[in-house]
């Protein structure tokens, strides 16, 4: 056993391993766990090498497999490792029932690939857990070079299975001060203590029988509610002088401007034309803007492209617009360049996407943004231009940066933390119309959709990504209704050039939907059930639900009642509402025809885990209405 080993067993209070436990108690301990972490623990000491800052990362996990199942899924191990973050050493190994050490085999380091990154310097080394089975443990532990203290990562205490014991510890020297944030489900769950030993302090964060989180595909990232720690370096003191590292939006904005500031010091020649002829006869600043963010969208492709340093800086303009691609850096770059060329003050803006729960008030780090988009001004307000979001409608921010604080750099010494507003529901519409009409043959009719704001713009986004031939295909799924036998024909449509209304129509056939018995036709004219399926387990999902956007949906049926015929039957509808959502639904009659109406709205991007008993309370008035159905006969 390795030294560092026998330490970290020893801190944790285990003298062996896997089996202070058997895998019954194991099982009885955590029921339903096909594994558990029996000791997750990370040691970080921050020292002075070379003059310079670094922090060394010792890990150890040790895992117990209980089910066939995580064997399956656990037998092979991965280490993360970069440039920024280097892989010192690393060891792993099985340890079956029998207390047999089996060493991990077919080690490989490559690139982690992503298929929305071109190119990325993050490293994997993988190996397999050989000897994997049932009531045998894995083990892994390795150290890891933190080169630049400023792109700490958090630790994540939370993991796929339960969590017997963890640990975080960080030892520093009395030239530094530490900040933490303990965010997370459970973040009340972990304990702190401090230790001193002389002139080194050792902060100790722990937590016990912390288990794991069922996933959803509707939740937010696990950063908004995986209990974790955020740590950093405050302040340093050289020469006996405490100096400010950092602790405040003003330290990040100095560290991050240092990325900018030498870029785009000339406009080439080809950009100024460029950018020319498409402002030319405009003299507008918002018509110009348009015009240049929608050249941008059209004619930049978007790459991601992370290594190292270039995963912070921009690419000069002119390198962008002559290679005609580039990531959200390189779009912003081109587009402040476009834009302060045509007399249009821009500003590169750091952002973070709405996969990061973290305010740079709260939280003044880098880990705080992971993306960065171009700001103008219009009038006392912002308007945020994400090059990234081919659909993005001019004066609307990019869904995924709606409620951000984005931090804009206005010159080297002044900047802005503005909150992008977040687009309210009635200005994200979807109308859906369907037209039906009775027949021997079964039902006919056609549908009448339109489309505004995020709608719209989400189906342009979808319909470019796709071959013509299959956009047919893609309404079908999209907007799918009453049976699987469903078919339409005939689809049309139309996108505004602005990408903020569409509109689509289709005919369409379905058969055996409506039941007739003698002279009586029995209809449910709820052809589009959007929530039939989506009551919230409340005992099991502690993670909220995440939203795209705010919306309104509005869907109607019209039926078309037979000459000679009336109606019978007509359900009564209801309205209701709660904190959390609501619904209206009215049947009403009009001439020849019987129609329902229904309407939702979603007017927040996040339903917490409290409101989620209220969801479902809505849902016990909605379902029964799934059900409901007319009934026309003969005179």
């Amino acid at each position: 056993m390795t030294r560092l080993l026998t330490m970290l067993l020893m801190a944790a209070g285990i003298t062996f391993s896997t089996c202070a436990y058997c895998q019954e108690e194991w099982k009885k301990k955590f029921p339903g766990a096909d594994a558990v972490y029996t000791n997750v623990t990370c040691d970080v000491n921050i020292q002075k090498q070379n003059g310079k800052w670094v922090a060394v990362a010792d890990h150890y996990e040790e895992l117990v497999y209980l089910s066939d199942n995580s064997v399956q899924l656990m037998s092979r191990g991965r280490i993360y490792h970069s440039g920024f973050t280097e892989l010192k050493k690393w060891d792993a190994y099985t340890r079956t029932g029998g207390s047999k050490k089996i060493k991990a085999a077919n080690p490989t380091t490559a690139s982690s690939r992503q298929d929305y990154i071109f190119y990325d310097d993050v490293k994997a080394t993988s190996f397999d857990f050989a000897g994997a089975s049932v009531n045998a443990s894995r083990h892994l532990e390795y150290q890891l070079m933190h080169h630049d203290i400023r792109l700490l990562t958090p630790h994540y205490f939370q993991r796929y299975f339960p969590v017997a014991n963890g640990e975080l510890r960080i030892t520093f020297p009395s030239d530094i001060k530490i900040k933490y944030l303990v965010k997370g489900n459970h973040a009340d769950k972990v304990t702190f203590t401090e230790t001193k030993k002389k002139d080194k302090t050792t902060y100790s964060f722990r937590i016990n029988d912390l288990g794991s989180e069922i996933s959803f595909p509707d939740a937010p990232d696990d950063s908004w509610y995986s209990t974790h720690l955020i740590y950093y370096v405050e302040q340093t003191r050289e020469n006996n002088e405490w100096k400010t590292f950092l602790a405040t939006p003003d330290d990040l904005y100095r560290h991050s401007y240092e990325f900018i500031r030498n870029i785009n010091k000339e406009t080439g020649s080809e950009l100024k034309r460029l950018t020319d002829s498409i402002t030319t006869g405009i003299t507008g600043p918002m018509e110009k803007a348009r015009r240049i963010y929608r050249w941008v969208q059209t004619h930049i492709k978007y790459v991601a492209f992370e290594d190292g340093m270039e995963g912070f800086i921009p690419r000069d303009a002119n390198l962008v617009c002559s290679r005609r691609f580039g990531d959200c850096k390189d779009m912003t770059s081109i587009l402040t360049a476009m834009l302060n060329h045509a007399g249009v003050p821009a500003y590169f803006t750091w952002i973070g996407t709405r996969a990061l729960p973290y305010d740079y008030s709260e939280v003044p780090l880098p880990l705080s943004d992971n993306h960065m988009i171009c700001a103008i001004r219009d009038g006392d307000n912002f308007i945020f231009l994400d090059g990234t979001d081919d659909g993005c409608i001019f004066g609307m921010p990019a869904s995924h940066i709606q409620g951000k604080q984005a931090m804009v750099s206005i010159s080297e010494k002044e900047y802005r933390i503005v909150r992008v507003p977040v687009v309210p529901s009635d200005k994200n519409k979807m109308i859906d119309s369907t037209f039906l009409e009775l027949t021997d043959k079964g039902i006919t009719g056609r549908v009448n959709i339109t489309l505004t704001g995020y709608f719209a713009s989400d189906l342009h986004s979808m319909l470019v990504t796709r071959n013509e031939k299959d956009h047919s295909d893609f309404f079908m799924r999209r907007f799918a209704r009453a049976s699987n036998k469903i078919r339409f024909t005939n689809w049309k449509w139309t996108i505004s050039d602005d990408y903020n209304n569409a509109t689509l129509t289709a005919d369409l056939e379905l058969p055996d939907y409506a039941k007739k018995y003698g002279d009586e036709w029995f209809v449910n004219l709820n052809l589009v059930k959007l929530y039939e399926n989506d009551r919230v387990e409340v005992e099991k999902r502690k993670m909220p639900i995440e939203y795209e956007f705010q919306s309104r949906t509005i869907l109607v049926t019209a039926l078309r009642i037979p000459k000679g015929s009336k109606v019978t039957y007509l359900p009564q509808g209801e309205t209701f509402k709660n904190d959390a959502w609501g619904f209206q639904m009215k049947y009403s009659q009009s001439g020849d025809y019987v129609y329902l109406h229904q309407e939702f709205e979603t007017d927040k991007l996040m339903t917490l885990p409290h409101q989620f008993a209220d969801v479902n309370k809505v849902l016990d008035h909605l379902t029964p209405h799934y059900k409901q159905t007319i009934a026309i006969s003969k005179n």
